[in-house]
């Protein structure tokens, strides 16, 4: 049994983790930049051409730009491994989502400035961001289990706990954010930022090696069924 759907879909899927993590590196490496140094796209319209400053405008442009590229990439590939899978269908339709939330808000947000959709629109993104790697890792899990491949399997159940630890102290955040008020919402906040960000970072990471492990399983597969 093969899965040439699941197979060329997560290789596209891997190379887009790749170019994430490649896009999310640059960009903190700008942030911290701008934390030190005064630079800004105004600024370098006005005139301030200073090789940091160009540096920095470059480093921005291409990481924003390979985010993109990355999120396509990902859709497209989600796209050709749903065929086989349906779990990957599920997370081609939650990577829809953000796309949906992004034009709803930009809508309506003039029109409804009190109810603050901008900072409901940042957390539900995370979430479904999250709900992707869920998936993603379900599916995986269900095309090991198919193969008798126990150890890509172990692989995406560790995934699956992490994520949804992970998603449910988002969850809290978010909840925390809207219900705590005052010194003591700060501090929760801030210990449940934190978490949320090591979580989401080992998360990340794990899926990177269970895509690639998966690729690598699905092309054993498809390898020996052509020599046959």
């Amino acid at each position: 049994m093969t899965f040439p759907y699941a197979y060329r879909g997560l290789q596209r899927v891997h190379k887009a983790e790749i170019m994430s993590l490649a896009s999310e590196i640059m960009l903190l490496i700008a942030t911290v930049i701008s934390m030190f140094i005064s630079v800004s796209t105004d600024a370098i319209r006005n005139g301030d051409l200073s090789a940091i400053g160009v540096f920095w405008l470059g480093l921005t442009s291409l990481g924003s730009m390979l985010m993109n590229v990355s999120m396509i990439t990902e859709l497209i590939g989600l796209g050709i491994a749903r065929e086989d899978e349906k779990n990957f269908g599920h997370a081609y339709l939650c990577l829809l989502l953000p796309l949906i939330i992004t034009g709803v808000v930009t809508f309506m947000s003039p029109l409804l400035p009190q109810l603050q959709l901008d900072k409901y629109a940042e957390t539900a993104q995370e979430l479904i961001h999250i709900m992707v790697m869920f998936y993603i890792a379900r599916g995986i899990n269900c095309l090991a289990g198919k193969m008798s491949d126990e150890q890509t399997g172990l692989r995406a159940k560790r995934l699956l706990a992490i994520v949804t630890i992970s998603f449910l102290v988002s969850a809290a955040l978010f909840v925390a954010s809207i219900v705590l008020s005052g010194e003591t919402a700060e501090h929760v906040s801030t210990a449940l930022t934190a978490a949320a960000f090591v979580l989401g970072s080992v998360a990340f990471l794990l899926m990177m090696l269970c895509v690639h492990h998966a690729v690598h399983m699905l092309e054993e597969r498809q390898h020996s069924a052509e020599k046959h």
